[in-house]
């Protein structure tokens, strides 16, 4: 069997996201906070993963994953306000990056604004219609401006795409 070059390994090994490029672990390869962060997130250790996030980006990392991680980490810690920035901050690196996108109108929805939930989930959909956690939450969004038909109409989609 031919053996596999440490890339492939990695790809096969770690699951890929909406958009390419490394994920957390793979930049592991160059800085092992990177994992540390997600096995942290994992475990639900919110504050120490975002102690080690925040050390990162003293360090130099300025991308797009560090700081969607942030905005996980500052969600989890229900500070909404600041994860909107770090996933703004996200989406300036990858505009359309659905989960991004979902993870901000989650906070957003969080913050009893769900006409600005409902704009980012559309914003995911057009990029990714067949995003679930998009169809999910928006969803959501409509069921909270009582938009009921239409919502329902969002869950079946998100059970559909969850299915597939």
């Amino acid at each position: 069997m031919p053996q596999k070059s440490l890339k492939q390994l990695i790809t096969t090994s770690v699951p890929q996201k909406f958009h390419s490029g490394f994920s957390a672990c793979d930049r592991s390869l160059f800085n092992p906070l990177y994992c540390s962060v997600q096995s942290l997130l994992q475990l639900r250790q919110y504050r120490a993963a975002l102690n080690t996030i925040e050390a990162l980006l003293i360090e130099g990392a300025n991308d797009e994953e560090i700081w969607y991680l942030r905005g996980d980490a500052l969600a989890n810690l229900s500070r909404y306000r600041e994860a909107i920035d770090s996933f703004e901050k996200a989406l300036s690196f990858l505009s359309d990056w659905p989960q991004a996108l979902v993870a901000e109108a989650v906070c957003w929805l969080h913050l009893s604004q769900p006409r600005l939930a409902l704009e980012l989930c559309d914003r995911a959909l057009e990029v990714a219609p067949t995003h679930a956690q998009s169809w999910l939450f928006k969803g959501v969004a409509c069921h909270r401006l009582s938009h009921i038909g239409e919502a329902y109409y969002c869950y079946s989609q998100a059970l559909q795409y969850q299915a597939d």
